[in-house]
């Protein structure tokens, strides 16, 4: 199963983003992205399944908020 980071620009936007897919029954979990993997050094974001990416970047951009995409490397 390929995993896929969305950063968020803050905590709050990450929570919000979970509970949003939450409600649409896609698993995801709110982490502390390392800061060697961001050019802004520490954030948070969202880990979730790869193939459920398009619904939450839906999502974000629904809102507004500003993320970028990690590959992670944790099967």
């Amino acid at each position: 199963m390929n995993k896929t980071i969305i950063a968020t620009s803050s905590v709050t936007h990450a929570i919000k983003l979970k509970n949003q897919l939450d409600r649409l029954k896609i698993k995801s979990e709110v982490i502390k992205v390392d800061s060697s993997k961001t050019k802004n050094g520490c954030t948070y974001g969202v880990r979730l399944q790869t193939s459920n990416i398009y619904d939450a970047i839906n999502i974000l951009k629904k809102n507004g908020i500003n993320y970028s995409v990690i590959d992670d490397d944790i099967s």
